[in-house]
């Protein structure tokens, strides 16, 4: 079922006109092993990436894809 709807999610970015990729404090309660696969991917695509507050770290700031943080204390 995992492996099912990692697969339907990855045709819906294959398929999103504009997609952006938006991280919170998941990523970071998760661990460095989930923002270096969040990272990854997000770098793969080649889409914009943006972060709450509390997911600040999950993605390195200076990358290009990198669009700022977004929320009311954000941009």
């Amino acid at each position: 079922a995992q492996e099912a709807a990692i697969k339907r999610a990855a045709a819906m970015i294959a398929h999103a006109r504009r997609p952006v990729f938006y991280g919170g404090g998941g990523l970071i309660n998760s661990g460095a092993d989930a923002s270096h696969a969040f990272t990854s991917l997000v770098q793969e695509t080649g889409a914009p990436c943006t972060l709450t507050l509390m997911g600040l770290g999950a993605y390195p700031a200076r990358d290009e894809q990198f669009v700022g943080m977004l929320g009311m204390h954000g941009t």
